[in-house]
């Protein structure tokens, strides 16, 4: 892939980062480069994901709704995106009938309209607040913390035109387990 570097030359002058930026594609999905960004956390580097998706047939899950569970399952510190608003209908209000490049939101004067994107964005950051409160309820279970992390491997291994349901199914799992738990709480 020509947008990532050697990881030879990435370990070479990461003694001299404390924060990184890894796009997904490059790095975070890249089997080459996993391991190590797992060593980075433990290393004291604050690690993010950046996505930088343009195109407006970009597939929904893999673009947007799996951002959140990238954090998740690399326990990274924050996700990035190459901006929210569109502006290429000068001040005021977007041009509708030009395509978005890669903005979340549409501009209407005053006021914003999601996207599609964005709901896909924002049902992904739903999904790890549930995960959250599943982490707070089963902190001390190891099965339901194995259960989480591999939950958050499957859903962004999902591929590109993969099981467009497969979040859904995980969240509902993750929401099956908080219940449980809430129930042998009682």
């Amino acid at each position: 892939q020509p947008n990532h570097y050697p990881l030879a030359e990435l370990k070479r002058v990461m003694p001299y980062i404390d924060t990184v930026y890894f796009h997904d594609e490059s790095y975070l999905r890249n089997p080459g480069y996993t391991d190590y960004i797992a060593e980075l956390g433990k290393m004291g580097k604050t690690v993010y994901h950046y996505t930088c998706s343009t195109r407006m047939n970009e597939d929904l899950d893999r673009e947007f709704r799996q951002n959140a569970w990238m954090s998740e399952r690399w326990n990274l510190r924050g996700n990035n995106l190459f901006h929210i608003v569109d502006n290429q209908g000068g001040t005021g209000a977007s041009d509708w009938k030009t395509p978005m490049f890669g903005g979340l939101l549409y501009r209407s004067y005053e006021t914003f309209v999601p996207s599609v994107r964005y709901m896909a964005l924002r049902e992904g950051v739903q999904d790890i607040k549930y995960v959250a409160a599943l982490k707070k309820l089963g902190r001390n279970d190891k099965v339901t913390m194995e259960s989480i992390a591999k939950a958050a491997k499957l859903v962004t291994e999902n591929p590109a035109g993969g099981d467009p349901y497969l979040a859904d199914k995980v969240r509902d799992k993750v929401i099956d387990r908080i219940l449980k738990l809430q129930e042998k709480g009682k």
